[in-house]
C-alpha cells in the first residue's frame, strides 16, 4: 500500500505543463490587460511624437539662424504641403535649399502665425517674432522666435 501511494506521490512531481483552466485564465488576464492598455499607448504615442516634432523644427530653426551668421547670408524657413526646409540667399531676395525636406509625421498639423516664418539676416537677427503651432489628436505645441533670435517651445 505504501508502494502505491509513494508511486502517485511521484508521479505528481513529475507532472508537466498547464491544465486547460490554468491556460484560459492566464490568456483571458493578458487579454484584458491589453484591451485596457492599448488606448492609453496610442495617447503616450502621439504626445511623443508631437514632442519629438517640435523639438525638431525648434532645433532646426536654430540651426538656421547659426547658419546665417557663419555663412553670412540670410537663411529662412520654408513650409510644403507636409514638409519643411532650410533656404539660403547671398542677397536676401534669391533663395535656394540648404537642407532636404523633412516631412512632418501623418497627424501632425502646423500651423503658420502671425509673424510668418522664421528668417535670420546675416547677424542672425530675425525681422520680427515668429510662432508656429504644432496639433495632434494629443494636444498642441507652439514655437516661438524672437527678433533677436531666441526659441522657445511651449
Amino acid at each position: 500500500m505504501e508502494a502505491s501511494l509513494e508511486r502517485g506521490t511521484l508521479a505528481s512531481r513529475d507532472r508537466r505543463g498547464f491544465t486547460l483552466l490554468e491556460l484560459l485564465v492566464g490568456v483571458s488576464l493578458v487579454a484584458i490587460v491589453a484591451g485596457v492598455s492599448t488606448p492609453m499607448l496610442s495617447r503616450v504615442r502621439h504626445q511623443y511624437v508631437l514632442d519629438g516634432v517640435s523639438r525638431q523644427i525648434a532645433l532646426d530653426i536654430s540651426k538656421a539662424r547659426m547658419q546665417a551668421i557663419s555663412q553670412n547670408r540670410t537663411v529662412r524657413m520654408q513650409l510644403g504641403s507636409n514638409s519643411y526646409l532650410l533656404e539660403g540667399s547671398e542677397d536676401g531676395s534669391v533663395f535656394e535649399p540648404i537642407t532636404n525636406p523633412v516631412a512632418l509625421p501623418a497627424g501632425v498639423e502646423l500651423v503658420v502665425g502671425d509673424g510668418g516664418l522664421p528668417r535670420f539676416n546675416r547677424q542672425g537677427l530675425a525681422p520680427n517674432s515668429t510662432s508656429i503651432s504644432l496639433s495632434s489628436p494629443a494636444g498642441v505645441k507652439t514655437i516661438r522666435t524672437t527678433a533677436l533670435g531666441r526659441v522657445t517651445r511651449s
